[in-house]
């Protein structure tokens, strides 16, 4: 089994703050099988997308430890 990117780290923790790989895709202005095919490591997202998903799912990281 070949070991998760942090592409897809950081996309599967962003989806999980999104609500999902749907609401994910709609967040980043990116369509659904773009999301899915970096999320299974077929591609990468562009820089710009790939911020903003880091963004998002530091943004959760940061509220779930304020509400600790």
């Amino acid at each position: 089994m070949a070991m998760e990117t942090a592409y897809q780290n950081t996309l599967r923790r962003a989806a999980r703050a999104a609500g999902g790989e749907a609401k994910l895709a709609a967040a980043l202005g990116a369509r659904l099988a773009d999301v899915e095919a970096w999320l299974a490591g077929e591609a990468h997202p562009p820089y710009e997308t790939f911020i903003a998903a880091l963004a998002l799912a530091n943004q959760a990281a940061a509220g779930a430890r304020r509400s600790a």
